[in-house]
């Protein structure tokens, strides 16, 4: 838990696990959503999406402040816990994608028309799995369908 992909890693289990007893949740919510924003804060300068998910995690630390004591919520605060919990997500990936190095084709040279190449490890063959994104992706899959 040292590294702060790993504070946040474990702050979004300790959101996600509920453990309750006589009606309280011994394992808090918005402890770990402050777990998970400690260590995508520290990651924020790498990547917009790390930046968004800090945000979103300290907006999810209160709004999972009446779950500390309540085992439900109103319906507008559950929509709105369900979609902050589902945008931390997609930021974190966001960010874990951006913050990767990219690396050049195959053949070590740079694309063509600078997009980027997309193989499949399903398929073997070339002719069907790899595509510049610019282009139509139904186009190349005709085999599957």
């Amino acid at each position: 838990m040292s590294t702060p992909l790993g504070k946040a890693a474990w702050g979004f289990l300790l959101a996600a696990l509920d453990l309750r007893i006589n009606g309280v949740d011994l394992l808090p919510d918005p402890v770990g959503w402050v777990l998970a924003a400690v260590g995508v804060w520290a990651l924020a300068g790498r990547s917009l999406g790390f930046r968004v998910a800090a945000v979103l995690a300290s907006v999810e630390a209160v709004v999972s402040l009446p779950l500390v004591v309540s085992e439900e919520i109103p319906a507008p605060l559950s929509s709105l816990d369900v979609l902050l919990q589902t945008g931390f997500v997609f930021a974190v990936c966001s960010g874990l994608i951006a913050a990767l190095p990219h690396r050049p084709d195959k053949a070590g040279s740079a694309n063509s028309s600078g997009g980027s190449t997309w193989v499949s490890p399903c398929c073997s063959r070339r002719r069907c799995c790899c595509w510049r994104w610019r282009r139509t992706a139904w186009s190349s899959l005709d085999h599957w369908r």
